[in-house]
């Protein structure tokens, strides 16, 4: 059974898996920044809950990225977390690998369309 997903905290800082501790607080105040509680921009794009969970994410990943023994300890998770959802590439069916009952790939690029396609609606209605 697989286990909890983990949050990669280095797509979340925008950084290399291989980042030095100055690249790393580098783009820790730039996330911070990005996502200040005060800024007007940032505000309208997210609500409250949102914010104070992304702002909460950022604290931890720099905590865990910026401690070598955390870092390490999470470098380790990651990678077994990664392996777990490895798949099985099987050339007669993509899909074969899939739970029963859970969405195929084919199904996945769908609703990527869809979602993409409702926002753009969305979007347009907006500008008018």
């Amino acid at each position: 059974m697989p286990g909890k997903e983990i949050t990669n905290y280095y797509e979340l800082l925008e950084v290399q898996p291989d980042a030095s501790n100055m690249d790393i607080i580098n783009a820790y105040r730039q996330a911070k920044l990005t996502y200040k509680t005060d800024s007007i921009a940032t505000y309208s794009l997210f609500d409250d809950v949102e914010l104070n969970r992304i702002c909460t994410e950022i604290e931890k990943a720099y905590e865990t990225l910026s401690d070598l023994g955390k870092r390490q300890a999470y470098d380790a998770a990651l990678a077994t977390n990664q392996s777990d959802r490895q798949p099985c590439h099987q050339p007669d069916s993509p899909d074969s690998c899939a739970a029963p009952g859970a969405p195929t790939q084919a199904s996945h690029q769908n609703n990527v369309v869809d979602i993409a396609a409702e926002s753009h609606t969305k979007n347009t209605r907006t500008e008018n």
